[in-house]
């Protein structure tokens, strides 16, 4: 489980042949034809991918890595999520392929309406898997 994007072809099953993958990533050198097949993706053609790099506050973190604000940071999270859904109505899902990006998830899913996928939630489910609890129900906090 070394890598978010093995989450893919179990996602590309539940959306079907018709719905797209939105993937926003920290880099699109990070992506590739290795990647896809370590994580068993035969069908690139239905990811629709999108970088952060580019965007003056993500890349002054990277790049840096001194105190942000995240804020500024969220805001471009926010502006690549919106665009690449305008840019594409037939993505019924995000994958967070980068490990900076978990932080904005719920409010990219407020925003798009969207289930968002990561790698908070990958690890949410392996570590569940390994200390299963008992059932006691589903309560949500209240936003």
């Amino acid at each position: 489980f070394m890598s978010i994007m093995l989450q893919v072809p179990l996602l590309q099953k539940t959306i079907g042949p018709q719905q797209k993958l939105g993937i926003i990533c920290a880099s699109l050198s990070s992506m590739g034809d290795r990647l896809y097949a370590a994580c068993g993706i035969t069908n690139p053609a239905s990811l629709v991918i999108r970088e952060m790099r580019g965007n003056p506050h993500f890349d002054h973190y990277m790049d840096i890595g001194s105190p942000v604000n995240w804020a500024s940071i969220e805001a471009e999270i926010l502006k690549t999520a919106s665009s690449m859904i305008e840019n594409d109505p037939s993505i019924s899902c995000i994958l967070l392929q980068c490990s900076e990006l978990p932080p904005a998830a719920s409010k990219i899913q407020e925003l798009t309406g969207l289930p968002v996928f990561d790698m908070t939630l990958l690890i949410r489910w392996l570590q569940m898997a390994a200390d299963y609890q008992p059932y006691a129900g589903f309560l949500r906090k209240a936003r």
